[in-house]
């Protein structure tokens, strides 16, 4: 398997396929072909803390739950 940005081969593949990705792991093309990340939620959990996740995944998200503690 090549990557899609540089054409160099991807080794090991084994590694890479399992995770789904299509890009080595040279530095330029992490940042070119990587996942952004543009922000993160901190969200507090009942007796366990603050909670940090990526921004795309609490968006719409309720996490309060029917007597309005976090959970």
């Amino acid at each position: 398997m090549l990557c899609r940005n540089c054409s160099q081969p991807i080794v090991p593949i084994e590694r890479y396929t399992e995770a789904g990705l299509d890009y080595c792991k040279d530095p330029e093309c992490i940042y070119l072909c990587g996942e952004k990340i543009t922000g993160v939620a901190v969200v507090m959990l009942h007796k366990q803390g603050f909670n940090v996740i990526p921004i795309e995944d609490a968006r719409g998200k309720n996490f309060m739950d029917v007597h309005g503690r976090s959970f």
